[in-house]
C-alpha cells in the first residue's frame, strides 16, 4: 500500500514538472523579448542559446551593441500592449521622428531611461526603475541643422544639446553630449 502512494506521488511530480516543461517559453535567434536589467523590464533580441549552459541565453539590448548572458527565468515574452510602439511618426517630412528614445549614458555606455517625443513641441523624460513618472519639457526642432533645441525642462537645466545623428538603417539618434544619447531601432 505505502509503495502505491509513492509511486503515484512520483507520476504526478513527473507529470507537473513535465507541464511545466513543455509550457516554459523556448527562446530562438533572432526573437524579441523583455528583459529584467538593472530593476526595470527591458526590450531585447535573443542573440542565441548558450550551449552548455541550461537555460542560459546571450541577449542584445535593444539599440544597443553589447551582448548579456541571462537566464531564463530573467526573460518573459513580450505583447503588444507591454510593449511600446516604435517611432514610425515623422514630423514635416525632415529627419525628426516622435515617439520613445531609450536613454543611454557612461563609458561604458548603460541604460538610464527614455524621452518620448510628441508631436506638439512636447518632451517627457523617465529615468531608470521609475518610468511611469514622467519630467516634462518643450522642445523645437531646427530641420536646417538637424537640432533640437531644448526650451525648458531637464534638458534645458543640464545645458544638453540635441543633434540628430544619421544611422544605418531604421535607427536614428539624439546625442546630447560626448557620453549621453537617445537612440531607437
Amino acid at each position: 500500500m505505502c509503495n502505491n502512494k509513492y509511486t503515484y506521488l512520483a507520476c504526478f511530480l513527473i507529470f507537473v514538472f513535465g507541464m511545466q516543461a513543455g509550457f516554459s517559453q523556448a527562446y530562438k535567434a533572432g526573437d524579441k523579448a523583455e528583459a529584467f536589467i538593472n530593476n526595470a523590464w527591458r526590450e531585447v533580441k535573443i542573440v542565441k542559446a548558450i550551449s552548455g549552459k541550461n537555460n542560459m541565453y546571450e541577449v542584445q539590448v535593444a539599440a544597443g551593441k553589447n551582448t548579456l548572458q541571462l537566464n531564463k527565468a530573467s526573460l518573459r515574452a513580450t505583447t503588444a500592449a507591454a510593449m511600446p510602439s516604435s517611432i514610425k511618426t515623422v514630423l514635416n517630412s525632415s529627419n525628426l521622428h516622435l515617439g520613445k528614445y531609450d536613454l543611454f549614458s557612461g563609458i561604458p555606455t548603460m541604460y538610464i531611461g527614455h524621452i518620448v517625443l510628441l508631436a506638439d513641441g512636447k518632451y517627457k523624460v523617465a529615468f531608470g526603475t521609475d518610468e511611469d513618472n514622467y519630467e516634462m519639457g518643450n522642445y523645437t526642432f531646427h530641420a536646417s541643422s538637424n537640432t533640437i533645441e531644448w526650451q525648458t525642462g531637464l534638458f534645458k537645466n543640464k545645458g544638453w544639446g540635441g543633434k540628430l545623428v544619421a544611422r544605418s538603417g531604421n535607427a536614428h539618434r539624439i546625442e546630447f553630449n560626448s557620453s549621453t544619447y537617445a537612440e531607437v531601432n
